[in-house]
């Protein structure tokens, strides 16, 4: 007998239809479109198959961003991506809402999403 293992997911996706990039740390850039998202991650078409488990992209969803995720996991053209920071729940309710602006300007004062070299 044959045990699968059962992946769970740490957060709940939400429905949208937000548009975007993915662009690959090489400079390969394409258009995506984005059925689900949840706070720790996404799902996006691959179409030229070059994005293996653990390549790292930027993201820009809806006009925010960039969002940097992490391969996770890959199934014929489509891959799962994990993102490196969690989107923040304002973020992601306007995104679900699919209202851009509102989802921009969230993301623009989010103090989270800013980077941080070291920690003093």
């Amino acid at each position: 007998m044959i045990k699968k293992d059962i992946i769970t997911r740490t957060s709940e996706r939400v429905p949208t239809s937000a548009d975007g990039t993915c662009k690959t740390d090489h400079g390969y850039q394409w258009d995506v479109s984005f059925q689900d998202l949840s706070s720790g991650g996404c799902r996006v078409e691959d179409p030229r198959g070059g994005l293996g488990l653990g390549s790292y992209v930027s993201l820009i969803i809806a006009g925010t961003g960039p969002h940097k995720a992490e391969v996770a996991w890959r199934q014929g053209d489509r891959v799962g991506l994990e993102f490196t920071r969690p989107l923040p729940a304002r973020v992601l309710k306007h995104l679900a809402a699919e209202e851009w602006d509102l989802a921009n300007d969230a993301h623009a004062t989010d103090s989270s999403g800013l980077p941080v070299r070291r920690m003093i």
